[in-house]
């Protein structure tokens, strides 16, 4: 029971409410950045939010980012699509800095620097709008900038990607961490499914 309950908390966003998020507007800046940063990591392979912190210049090659993911040491390679490169180019970092985004100002940060960076910046300017914006589209789900990489992950399953390219794409180390990761298919899902295969 334990393991059912554990694997009911991944919560994700189906493809409608990808759809709505990405087209709800604010006039208030805080909440376009929220937005905007949820649907950068969504479009960017579920990039977690640390390693959005510690992009590079010097790791983008034209439309493409290649990094370590920070976690497990994995080289991740994505490309930019036209919405995320404009995410780029409104957050980006002064000339002289060697970041992609604005966040880090120090020029040699340090552990401690980075993680209180990173717990700020989630929590206060992502975490909690999120919960706001999310109420406002009224979806009855407990989303975080987390869920971005849950959402994405579970698309894949959905269209039937399989397990060993999903791994690649989530910068996994093994297979077992991605099965793992991914959510069940809710009822509908498996109803169409069935319903397309059985005559």
């Amino acid at each position: 029971m334990s393991k059912i309950k554990d694997s009911s908390k991944k919560e994700f966003l189906d493809e409608n409410e990808i759809m709505l998020l990405k087209n709800y507007d604010s006039e208030f800046p805080n909440l376009i950045f929220t937005k905007e940063m949820f649907l950068f990591s969504y479009y960017s392979r579920g990039i977690n939010f640390i390693d959005v912190l510690l992009l590079k210049k010097s790791d983008r090659s034209g439309d493409t980012i290649t990094y370590i993911r920070r976690k497990t040491g994995v080289i991740v390679s994505f490309k930019l699509n036209d919405y995320t490169k404009e995410i780029i180019k409104k957050y980006s970092a002064e000339p002289s800095s060697p970041y992609i985004f604005n966040f880090i100002i120090a020029q040699d940060p340090s552990e401690n620097y980075i993680q209180n960076k990173k717990r700020k910046v989630l929590t206060q300017r992502i975490n909690e709008p999120l919960k706001k914006i999310i109420e406002e589209l009224e979806i009855p789900k407990n989303i975080t900038y987390y869920c971005a990489r849950h959402s994405f992950a579970t698309q894949l399953k959905f269209n039937n990607i399989s397990i060993d390219i999903t791994k690649e794409a989530l910068g996994h180390k093994d297979i077992k961490s991605t099965m793992a990761y991914l959510n069940s298919l809710p009822s509908k899902k498996l109803d169409q499914i069935i319903e397309d295969v059985l005559v």
